[in-house]
Order: structure tokens, then C-alpha cells, then sequence
């Protein structure tokens, strides 16, 4: 999805913050365009015909192009589910209750590889998942007539009944690929309720632990479908956790700063408890500075450890996935014999070794780069828990004001998320151009690698 979509869709939920009008729609459309609708027991036919007509045009221009009412009288989708699907690369899907894919983002680098510039948004969810069946098989991550193929689906529902319909539509799915790939499905079972209230919170700090308590199954992932669609082009699990890492404490430190602003108008026996407040906000502000960078030059920077680690580890994994589809060429080939079978199995189990090898390397490198930016994370928590005493000696007007009481409805709510996406965009472009480069530059060479190994002829030379 484009950045000019997203932002045409957050415009629109924006504008339009109920996305199922309700019986009240009526009275509020008609009270905000000043439409003196005449009871019909006191008009004749053709005027409650005229009203009924001019209501309808009203309501068309209210929503737009957005398909809030079907003309085929069917009901609205609004019951949103999660489906998981998992072969390594890791994929995440929200569907309606059409069972359409209305936003997806990878789990992993893989999963986000496999999704990148494909066009599986708006299918619906068997073809969703054929298609991502079909560019797994082509990148090696399935391979025709394997044993070892194996997709673990996870339903996330919100009764048993849709869980049920989910995991035969997605078995049906897999089943169309039983001819070519042998494949394993294993059915698990999604988030329970109080799980998706956890993802929520930890998503989208914008909402309240009682708001949260508040959304039913359906609207809680409704939080994980606008994440998706914050997320889609991110090409890296890192630089997407950076992102929610930005988010985060942006909207912290619009509530300290909102804090900071109001203590002006305190008189002077505050001014000490002020002094001390305005410190320990530079403070933070240069310790949230310090945190950034840190994550940006350990997880992010091309030169840094871990992302040099890292495209070793991917070198070590196209070459591991190419041998595992020769080798199951060399199995189906007559003409090589039980002795050359075997050293083409042999060849494959150094490659595996090599390869977890450099996967642990990798590991490694990441604990490393988790221990050094957890060092300066803990200065910032540390700083931010003594703000949080100073506040609470402030007078209870100023110590209450919260991000929710500075954004008090929904429409501006939105337009704060939209900017912190933009404002993040502009200042990292030029690692997210990057990124999504390097993916699909990776991605093209793994399907050709792939491709050649299976239109090689059998060498074990």
C-alpha cells in the first residue's frame, strides 16, 4: 500500500470515526444539514417521497465511496479476525467477516519478504493464502514433494464457530497444493481475549487500560488492522520496532511537555517543585535522544554488528534453501545413484550446520546490541520514574492531564497518529528506502537462486 493510500484511509476514518451508522445517523445527518423532515402522517405521498429521496442523497454524500451500506441488503462486515500463517516466514492477516484480507504485515524479515510489493490486500482469504503458498514454493521456503513441508495456521476469533470456518477455509486453501506439495498443517488456536487486550495496550498507547476494557473482540482488532496498515512498509522487524519505540514515547512527551506548559501559570510557591520538573525533562529529553540513537546504531545502521551479522546469516540461508530443492531434485532423479544421493544429503546437512551456526552467530550479535541499548533505556526509565514523583506534587489539574485529556476525541486522535507516521517517515526515508530495497533485491536473488536449481540439470560433480 502506498503512503498515499494509508493516509487516504486514516483521512477517511477521520472523517468518518463511525464505520457502522447506527439508528442515530439519521437524526444527526438531518440535524447538521438543517433538514426539516415533516412527519408523515401530516404530508401527503409525494413529499415524504421527496424527503425520504433527499435523506438518502444526503446520506450517499456523507459516505462517499466508502461501502458502508450494501445495496444487496446484506449485512455490514465489521467482525474482525486474525489468521496466522507460519512456515518460518511468518505472516499475519485481519479478515472480515467476508473472510477478506483488509491488512497484513510480517512477523519476521521473512514474512515481511514474502509480503513485500505483493498484492494480497483486499483478497479474499483463500486466495490470500494460495498466493503466499505459491511465492513461498518459488523462494524455496516449501518445496515440491518435500515430506518436511509444514504450515502451522493460528485462528484468532472471536466466537468458535467463525475459528471453525476460518481454519476449514484455510485448510481448503493449503489442500488445492496436495498434487505438488506434501504438506502438514498444524491448527492452533489464536489470543484469547485478555491476550488481545495485552497486544492492544502494547501497540497503541493512545488508548486507555479502560477503554481497553471496554472494546469487544471485534474492535480490539480492528487496533491490530490500523497497526498493520501503520507498519506495511516497514521491511525490517527492527526498524518497525523503532517505529513503535517512536511512537511511544512521542506521545509520552506530548503529555510532559502539555505538564511542562501548565506549570507557567503556577505562582511561586510552586517554583522549586517547577525548577525541578523542567530539569528532569531535559533530562529525559536528552536520555530519550541518547535511547534513539542507540537503537538506530545498533539495529539500524548498515555498518553496525548485527546488520553485518545479519547478511551473512541471509547469504548462509539462500544457500542452505537452494541445496534443500537440488537435493529433493536429486531424490526424483533415476538417474543418480544411491551413493550420489547420499552425498548430495550429506552436502545439505553441512549447509544446515553452517547455517545454525551462523543463525546462533546472529543471536549473539543481537543480545549483545539488546544489552547495550537496554543500558541506556534504563537511564530513561530511570529519569521518567522520577518525573512521575515530581508531578504527583503538582496541583491535581496539572498532575491529571493526561494524552487522552489533550485529545479528547477520536478524530484528533487520528490526526496525531497520521503525523507521528509522517514525522517518523521523513526522518528515517532514507533507511526505510533502504530497507525495502535491500528486501526485494534479496528476494529477487533467492527466486532466482531457486529457479536454477530446479532447472539445473543434476550435477554432483
Amino acid at each position: 500500500m502506498s503512503k498515499y493510500e494509508r493516509q487516504l484511509k486514516k483521512d477517511l476514518k477521520t472523517k468518518l470515526p463511525d464505520p457502522n451508522p447506527q439508528d442515530d445517523l439519521y437524526e444527526r445527518v438531518t440535524q447538521e444539514n438543517a433538514i426539516n423532515v415533516v412527519s408523515p402522517k401530516r404530508t401527503n405521498k409525494r413529499l415524504v417521497s421527496i424527503l425520504a429521496l433527499s435523506f438518502c442523497l444526503v446520506i450517499a454524500l456523507v459516505i462517499g465511496t466508502v461501502a458502508l451500506i450494501n445495496l444487496n441488503g446484506k449485512k455490514v462486515a465489521k467482525n474482525y479476525s486474525i489468521v496466522q500463517l507460519d512456515t518460518n516466514p511468518s505472516i499475519e492477516m485481519v479478515v472480515d467477516e467476508n473472510n477478506k484480507v483488509v491488512s497484513l504485515r510480517g512477523l519476521n524479515d521473512e514474512g515481511k519478504m514474502i509480503i513485500c510489493d505483493e498484492e494480497l490486500q483486499n483478497l479474499d482469504l483463500d486466495q490470500a493464502i494460495k498466493e503466499i503458498i505459491r511465492i513461498e514454493t518459488e523462494l524455496g521456503y516449501l518445496v515440491v514433494d518435500s515430506s518436511e513441508n509444514k504450515i502451522t495456521i493460528t485462528i484468532s476469533a472471536e466466537t468458535s464457530k467463525i475459528e471453525e470456518s476460518l481454519h476449514a477455509l484455510a485448510n481448503d486453501a493449503v489442500n488445492t497444493f496436495k498434487e505438488t506439495l506434501n504438506v502438514t498443517v498444524e491448527e492452533v488456536k489464536g489470543y484469547t481475549l485478555e491476550e488481545l487486550r495485552a497486544l492492544v495496550k502494547d501497540l497503541d498507547k493512545t488508548y486507555t487500560d479502560e477503554q481497553i476494557e471496554k472494546m469487544d473482540y471485534s474492535a480490539l482488532v480492528n487496533v491490530i488492522r490500523l497497526y498493520h496498515l501503520d507498519v506495511v512498509s516497514f521491511a525490517s522487524v527492527e526498524l518497525e520496532k523503532m517505529y513503535q519505540n517512536f511512537k511511544n514515547n512521542e506521545i509520552r512527551f506530548t503529555e510532559l511537555e502539555a505538564i511542562k506548559d501548565a506549570t507557567k501559570t503556577l505562582d511561586s510557591i510552586y517554583q522549586l517543585l517547577i525548577e525541578q520538573y523542567n530539569f528532569a525533562y531535559d533530562a529525559l529529553s536528552d536520555a530519550y535522544n541518547k535511547m534513539q540513537d542507540a537503537y538506530y546504531q545498533n539495529f539500524i545502521n548498515p555498518d553496525s554488528d548485527y546488520q553485518q551479522e545479519l547478511q551473512v546469516f541471509y547469504t548462509y540461508k539462500e544457500n542452505y534453501l537452494k541445496e534443500k530443492v537440488r537435493l529433493n531434485k536429486v531424490i526424483d532423479d533415476e538417474n543418480v545413484t544411491v551413493l550420489e544421493k547420499e552425498a548430495s544429503r550429506l552436502a545439505l546437512q553441512k549447509l544446515e550446520v553452517e547455517y545454525n551456526i551462523k543463525k546462533a552467530a546472529l543471536e549473539s550479535k543481537k543480545i549483545i546490541a539488546d544489552e547495550i541499548y537496554q543500558n541506556v533505556e534504563t537511564l530513561f526509565t530511570t529519569t521518567l520514574t522520577t518525573m512521575e514523583s515530581i508531578k504527583a506534587q503538582l496541583p491535581k489539574e496539572i498532575a491529571t492531564i493526561t494524552f487522552n485529556t489533550l485529545k479528547d476525541t477520536e478524530a484528533k486522535i487520528n490526526e496525531y497518529k497520521t503525523s507521528l507516521l509522517n514525522k517518523f517517515e521523513e526522518k528515517y526515508q532514507t533507511e526505510i528506502d533502504k530497507f525495502k530495497n535491500d528486501l526485494l533485491a534479496r528476494k529477487e536473488e533467492l527466486k532466482t537462486a531457486i529457479s536454477d536449481s530446479l532447472n539445473d540439470n543434476v550435477s554432483l560433480e
